[in-house]
């Protein structure tokens, strides 16, 4: 487990690029819509992982991601 703590007015996927590094193995990370950016979903990939996030309600292009996995 990584458990990294972050200032209240760091966004989220900010705070996320700080604990890439040290990201286990996995074949899936589920996470929530403040997680959605193209950057991370690009870092996921190049590690093997597949993400499980919906994509923020203002993207253009709808985001595909397996809902049942993600509840």
């Amino acid at each position: 487990m990584i458990l990294l703590l972050t200032a209240g007015q760091v966004s989220d996927y900010l705070g996320a690029d700080a604990v890439l590094p040290a990201l286990p193995n996995a074949e899936v990370l589920i996470a929530d819509k403040d997680y959605d950016s193209d950057g991370l979903r690009k870092a996921f990939a190049e590690r093997g992982i597949k993400p499980c996030i919906p994509g923020r309600a203002n993207r253009k292009e709808p985001i595909v991601y397996d809902t049942k996995l993600y509840k």
